[in-house]
């Protein structure tokens, strides 16, 4: 199956309900920065190149998936595609099968496991990736986001307050994660309308950030 022939189907309507979750959760994610920023006792700390929550175990649903494949198809990200399929490579070599533990698990029980033994051998497999300290094959040489505009509703959920030196592995303080009820819900439910979505398309699995990438570059090129 080509592009052309994926843009006739629900690939790319996917992809445009996909936006639509997208600008919702950047609606209350901007609000939540805004109420941090203007108290006066914390202010946001994230910014552009600060990246060690990209080194992070991320999961994301096909439709997240297909909305970054699409845009990675497009002829003004070109490099950004080849420097993905070259970081994909070494990402999967050095992670090894925990990634594919963790996916499966996550798929189980949609999320993290709550029950043993899988919570457990989740547990295991999840403390082994982050020892790994392996950055995200999205990554930019600069230590920004390279696809940052359609990045998951995780990443865009995500803040620290005060001081992101903390964030460091090295870092000897308490890192302060803004949390806001309203923040969490409308993530959840995005979450659950994204599952949704990719359930419709036919491919309601949750996998690593990077796998399923690959795979939605795959149906889309007509590798599979």
């Amino acid at each position: 199956m080509t592009v052309e022939d994926q843009e006739q189907q629900d690939g790319f309507s996917l992809c445009q309900d996909t936006a639509v979750v997208y600008s919702l959760v950047d609606q209350v994610a901007e609000g939540v920065v805004k109420l941090v920023n203007a108290s006066n006792d914390h202010q946001i700390a994230c910014h552009r190149g600060c990246n060690t929550c990209c080194t992070v175990f991320v999961m994301a649903t096909y439709a997240e998936a297909a909305e970054i494949a699409k845009w990675l198809l497009s002829p003004s990200q070109t490099e950004t595609l080849n420097r993905f399929r070259k970081q994909m490579e070494l990402w999967h070599t050095i992670m090894g099968p925990k990634v594919e533990l963790l996916g499966v698990l996550s798929t189980k029980h949609n999320g993290r496991p709550t029950v043993e033994p899988d919570a457990q051998l989740y547990g295991e497999a999840l403390k082994a990736y982050h020892q790994r300290l392996f950055m995200c094959p999205f990554n930019a040489g600069d230590g920004s986001c390279g696809i940052y505009p359609i990045r998951p509703v995780v990443c865009r959920t995500f803040y620290v307050a005060d001081s992101c030196e903390y964030c460091t592995f090295n870092g000897n303080g308490e890192i302060t994660i803004v949390r806001h009820a309203t923040l969490t819900e409308v993530a959840l439910l995005a979450r659950h309308v994204l599952r949704e979505l990719s359930a419709a398309a036919g491919n309601d699995s949750l996998s690593a950030l990077p796998s399923a990438v690959a795979q939605a570059l795959a149906i889309m090129q007509g590798d599979c």
